[in-house]
């Protein structure tokens, strides 16, 4: 047990943990201070209107792109690099198995995204507040955390599972990073080619809004999207009208519910790493 805790511990405090959290948490600043001064101090109270989507869109386009590149220099200097280089060997002749080092060093780094974007998370809310007089409603909060941890504990988790896959350092730096620009950054690109080029969906039908939210729940970063379409009653998000012209749907008709959302942020965390917990338990 002290064994676990000690892992625990040498996770949470190691110096890229440390400076990943300061990272997420200046740029929540950041954000804070954008949204409290970006617009002019002379318009009226009354005028000044944010929403959720529009909130949203200006978290996400720092957020979507940092969380996961982050995620991903976690997962490979936390349990990758140690796992190909063959420190982990040494590790385990301590009192601890392999199956627990994996899933310490798992927790630990994802309690240290959790804490990170709660913080980042306030400063946003308090920036907004201060020119809109308005803090963040509960739901989209909670939804601001609960998305960004998801895509972080995702990448994280794909990372640990790639080190079990492949045998040296530079494969799974490269495959990591190869994912994170296929998931992340290039999703949407992948999304509009098989849609539009090779089942010819047209823009705005129900099924290419269907196909949409199909991607995106295949996407630890495509998943936000889906969340907050969710929240909005909105295809805004996705960047189409429904077939009858505007943006207002129901997202059940399309398969995102609560249950849903909730069973793939689940699977995006939980799975990755479990399938690298049974790799490391079995052919170690």
């Amino acid at each position: 047990m002290n064994s676990i805790f000690y892992e625990l511990e040498r996770t949470f405090r190691s110096r890229f943990v440390l400076v990943m959290m300061g990272i997420i948490i200046l740029i929540g600043g950041l954000l804070g201070y954008t949204l409290a001064t970006s617009s002019p101090a002379s318009i009226p109270r009354a005028d000044r209107v944010i929403t959720d989507n529009g909130l949203f869109a200006i978290v996400d386009a720092i957020f979507g792109v940092l969380i996961p590149i982050l995620a991903v220099f976690m997962g490979y200097l936390t349990y990758g690099k140690d796992r190909t280089s063959g420190v982990l060997e040494s590790v385990v002749t301590r009192p601890v198995t392999k199956g627990e080092l994996i899933l310490t060093r798992f927790v630990a780094s994802v309690i240290a995204i959790l804490i990170a974007l709660l913080i980042s998370t306030l400063l946003i809310d308090a920036g907004q507040y201060s020119y809109y007089y308005k803090f963040i409603p509960a739901n989209m909060f909670l939804a601001l955390v609960w998305t960004y941890l998801v895509e972080g504990a995702g990448f994280l988790g794909l990372v640990y599972l790639f080190s079990h896959l492949l045998k040296s350092q530079s494969a799974v730096l490269g495959m990591s990073i190869g994912i994170y620009l296929v998931l992340a950054l290039l999703w949407s690109v992948v999304e509009d080619l098989v849609l539009f080029e090779v089942f010819h969906a047209t823009i705005g039908s129900i099924s290419s809004l269907q196909g949409f939210v199909n991607f995106n729940f295949g996407s630890p970063s495509g998943y936000s999207r889906n969340l907050v379409m969710y929240i909005t009653n909105s295809s805004s998000i996705l960047g189409l009208q429904r077939p009858s012209g505007g943006t207002q749907i129901n997202p059940a008709n399309y398969g995102v519910t609560l249950v849903s959302l909730g069973v793939i942020g689940i699977v995006w965390i939980a799975v990755p790493v479990l399938i690298a917990y049974l790799l490391a338990k079995r052919y170690d």
